[in-house]
């Protein structure tokens, strides 16, 4: 920061250190100012001031009209001249406006240069994880951008960072100098005994994205980065699971499927009881509808109270959702995508879990009519139905059983959940924070489909060998 304000070659620099509390930006400023008081030639250039054009205290270079200071998510950030930005922990920051608004404002300079900082945190679908993942392409040579570097230190997914110390210098390449071992093996110790650490060490210790220090699921639970062709698998028969909730959420299909493991001929294969051997792993596409009106209102700037900073539109381009004319998602969309799945794709859905609140009458009738009364599940959404479920879906998840293709909204949804649990230690669904918009709606639309599964896998299997 110091060299880019008084040896850069720049007139006017404006040099920011940016986070989501004045507290946090206060502690890069901080160490600016330390060197200006320590280092004579500083103090003889630079004064602390009042930086009119911000009206925050900073540090002034009158000679060429340059200054350091301080911004956070609550300053008014237009009009920007950016020379230098430090931004600090933006694994905290929930929208991406702030960063967006410091990067388009460098356009106006020959040479910016902005420092993104940060341990992993517990925010999502915000500016870190797309930052990390245009970084981790780079890295990988997939991309190339030669005003770009990215350092990454973190743990490999398949780390046991609860038993091998070696794992933690990965993440921890100061470790033994400014970074204490044994302060760092107590947090390991305390989060393998209290599993509500475990998120915080994961994340702040060891760069483990999360997303809540109360969740449900970790992040390695809560998806796999495994890519899966599921149209060239050749299933033929799904189970499909339905969460739909008008204007107010996301509306969401889950289709799970099984195979067989086969012979070179293409035979089943089966154990010495000549009982069928089946893959271990759940196949999963996925389809999610949202109004068009809501879409529209997730793109307002100013929508603050539901906005949710999930990047619906990209997900829409993807193929990933669709959007609706009107405010309403019709429950007619299921339906039509079963049909979709029979007509274009060969795909015979075999059973149906759906919540009751809202299919009702002729949409249920409808259902019962495309898969048999006796395989379309009326899915009570209360604990005697879906907290041993719940338990299930979280083992086979920690197992890798799910396959979805690295589905982002999946994951998200998943991320979202936080439970309630009863003196039983039984649990329900809740969303993170109890926030609207934090949606759960593609997990929802999982377990049923994962609960219809569970009520007919002999006779799902026996129909596939």
């Amino acid at each position: 920061m110091q060299y880019l304000m008084v040896a850069d070659g720049e007139y006017g620099p404006q040099i920011y250190t940016m986070a989501c509390t004045d507290s946090q930006a206060a502690l890069c400023f901080g160490g600016a100012k330390k060197m200006m008081r320590q280092s004579p030639a500083l103090g003889r250039r630079e004064r602390m001031g009042l930086v009119p054009e911000r009206r925050r205290q900073g540090i002034l270079h009158e000679a060429n009209d340059g200054y350091i200071t301080t911004l956070t998510m609550n300053t008014e950030l237009d009009g920007l001249d950016v020379h230098g930005a430090v931004c600090d922990e933006i694994a905290a920051w929930k929208s991406d406006g702030p960063y967006n608004d410091v990067k388009q404002g460098m356009s106006a300079r020959r040479q910016p240069l902005m420092f993104e900082i940060t341990t992993a945190g517990f925010v999502r679908n915000s500016i870190y994880d797309t930052q990390y993942a245009y970084a981790s392409r780079w890295l990988d040579g997939e991309i190339e951008d030669d005003r770009f570097i990215p350092f990454i230190w973190e743990l490999d997914r398949a780390d046991d960072w609860m038993h091998d110390e070696e794992c933690w210098y990965k993440a921890n390449p100061g470790l033994g100098t400014i970074k204490s071992i044994d302060t760092l093996r107590g947090f390991v110790q305390r989060a393998i005994n209290e599993p509500t650490f475990r998120p915080t060490v994961l994340t702040k210790d060891f760069n483990v994205p999360q997303n809540s220090s109360t969740a449900w699921l970790t992040w390695e639970e809560s998806g796999s980065d495994e890519r899966f062709d599921f149209w060239g698998a050749g299933f033929r028969y799904c189970i499909i699971g339905f969460d739909y909730a008008q204007s107010v959420d996301l509306a969401a299909a889950q289709v799970l499927c099984m195979r067989p493991e086969r012979n070179e001929d293409g035979t089943v294969k089966r154990d010495t009881d000549g009982t069928p051997i089946f893959d271990p792993h759940i196949y999963e596409t996925s389809m999610y509808w949202m109004p068009e009106s809501k879409l529209e209102a997730q793109e307002k700037k100013g929508d603050k109270a539901t906005k949710d900073h999930a990047p619906y539109r990209l997900w829409k381009d993807q193929g990933l959702l669709r959007v609706v004319a009107g405010n309403v998602v019709p429950t007619s969309v299921l339906a039509e995508f079963i049909n979709e799945l029979r007509d274009e794709h060969g795909l015979y859905t075999f059973a149906i879990g759906y919540d009751p609140w809202h299919i009702i009458g002729s949409d249920r009738e409808l259902l019962e009519q495309m898969v048999g009364r006796e395989r379309c599940e009326a899915v009570i959404q209360g604990a005697k139905t879906l907290s041993d479920p719940m338990y299930r879906i979280r083992a086979d998840y920690q197992e890798g059983r799910f396959i979805d293709d690295a589905h982002p909204i999946n994951r998200w949804c998943r991320m979202n959940v936080m439970v309630t649990t009863d003196t039983n230690l039984n649990i329900l669904p809740d969303k993170k924070e109890g926030k609207g918009a934090n949606k759960i709606d593609g997990f929802m639309a999982e377990l049923d489909a994962y609960i219809a599964l569970l009520r007919h896998e002999s006779e799902y299997k026996a129909l596939l060998t």
